[in-house]
């Protein structure tokens, strides 16, 4: 979608490799199940890490998912893009989708947080650099305008036991989320047979208070 969100993606998914901290590892003929794919990028990683991978890589946005669908038919053809949104169970829900931010996008959108967040990133890149105090304030203003415009889609949603059902999936080596907000609602969506079947859960979790993640902590301790 946007250039730089590109660069700063490729950075964060092939060069820091962040998704294979703390252990995480990709064994070759690897399933992996991709919720909040965007352009593909962590999919394509995979491509790179693991022969025979088999990925089901989700994308409720749909000019986002046009993307991710031309990326799987260009660079891997073992990757199944799905243009739905994840959460506990099938419904339709309202995405927000920010155009010139696409990777803040999501279902529980807050504007005043999601712009703190995008200055927060902008804010991050420029560090070490030579701009400081009120004129890096004044630089981050500038590189941020209208980065929060927006449009509104009515997406399918689906749940994770009905992508497992639906696909015929027996295992998953590695279940990334990136999902905004929707990470909570993701887990509540696997069903109790299902949990055996999960090897590794890697996730971003967005919650300045922490009681989202004391939750999914608890839940994901309670499945062992």
């Amino acid at each position: 979608m946007n250039r730089y969100e590109t660069e700063y993606l490729y950075k964060e998914i092939f060069q820091d490799q962040c998704y294979l901290k703390h252990g995480i590892h990709l064994p070759d003929g690897a399933t992996v199940l991709d919720i909040g794919a965007n352009i593909g990028l962590f999919s394509l990683f995979v491509m790179t890490r693991c022969a025979n991978a088999r990925i089901f890589a989700c994308e409720p946005a749909p000019v986002v998912y046009s993307l991710l669908k031309a990326n799987c038919t260009a660079y891997g053809s073992q990757i199944h893009a799905l243009n739905v949104g994840v959460s506990d169970r099938k419904k339709t829900a309202q995405f927000t989708f920010y155009e010139k931010s696409s990777v803040f996008s999501g279902f529980h959108s807050d504007l005043a947080e999601d712009r703190e967040a995008i200055r927060a990133v902008v804010r991050n890149m420029l560090s070490g650099q030579s701009i400081t105090g009120d004129s890096a304030e004044q630089y981050i203003d500038e590189l941020t305008t209208n980065r929060l415009d927006h449009a509104t889609y009515e997406c399918q949603m689906t749940s994770v036991s009905d992508i497992v059902r639906e696909n015929g999936i027996e295992k998953i080596d590695l279940l990334k989320i990136d999902a905004e907000k929707s990470e909570l609602d993701i887990i509540r969506g696997i069903a109790d047979d299902d949990w055996p079947k999960i090897n590794q859960i890697v996730m971003e979790i967005h919650d300045p208070t922490r009681k989202a993640i004391e939750q999914i902590e608890s839940l994901l301790a309670g499945k062992g």
